[in-house]
Order: C-alpha cells, then sequence, then structure tokens
C-alpha cells in the first residue's frame, strides 16, 4: 500500500512537471522588463483554478498563461518580493523562466 502511494505522488508530481513544457518552450525570456517580475509557479492539486487565480492575485500578480492543470500558471508582476508571495499563497514549487529558457533557447547561426 505504501509502495502504491508513493508511486502516485510521483505520477502526480512528474505530471505537473511536464505541464511546464509549454512555458519552456513558449515563454519570453523573464525579465525582459527591468521592473517585472515573471514566475512558473506550481500550486497544489487541490486547488481549483479559482484558488489559482485568487492565489497570484493575492501575490500582487497576474496570470499570463496557465498550463494543462489548473495549478500550474505563467505569471508576471511588479513587486520585489513575487516568489515569496507565491510561496505564501500557497505555490508548491515557483520557478524563474529565465533558468528553463536559458537550456532551451539556441543561437541561430
Amino acid at each position: 500500500m505504501r509502495k502504491n502511494i508513493g508511486l502516485s505522488i510521483f505520477t502526480l508530481i512528474l505530471l505537473q512537471v511536464l505541464t511546464l513544457a509549454p512555458f519552456v518552450f513558449a515563454s519570453p525570456t523573464a525579465q525582459s522588463d527591468a521592473d517585472q517580475s515573471f514566475a512558473i509557479a506550481v500550486f497544489p492539486p487541490n486547488f481549483t483554478f479559482s484558488d489559482t487565480i485568487n492565489a497570484v492575485d493575492q501575490a500582487d500578480g497576474i496570470i499570463i498563461n496557465s498550463g494543462r492543470w489548473h495549478g500550474v500558471s505563467y505569471a508576471s508582476s511588479t513587486s520585489t518580493d513575487f516568489k515569496k508571495k507565491l510561496y505564501n499563497k500557497g505555490a508548491l514549487l515557483v520557478l524563474t523562466p529565465a533558468l528553463l529558457t536559458v537550456c532551451t533557447n539556441r543561437k541561430e547561426t
């Protein structure tokens, strides 16, 4: 029984991470504007889409795009502590898109 729970949790996390792929390949680089902060936030599976919208809004941000699962959102804010606020509002993981796109952006020759 315990092995099945671990496998279920691993599968859920894997699905959430795979949901980030559209953001990695289609997002602009973070900090394209000096006053703007961008983040990819992963919220708990029990969050509804309304919960996600409210959490981002209460963190002084706006949702730019959302993933297949309503708990994954690409958001921006002018707040200097935006990522910290997202964690305080329930985000399990907050990623910087620039770190993800560095590995996927190719130099054109």
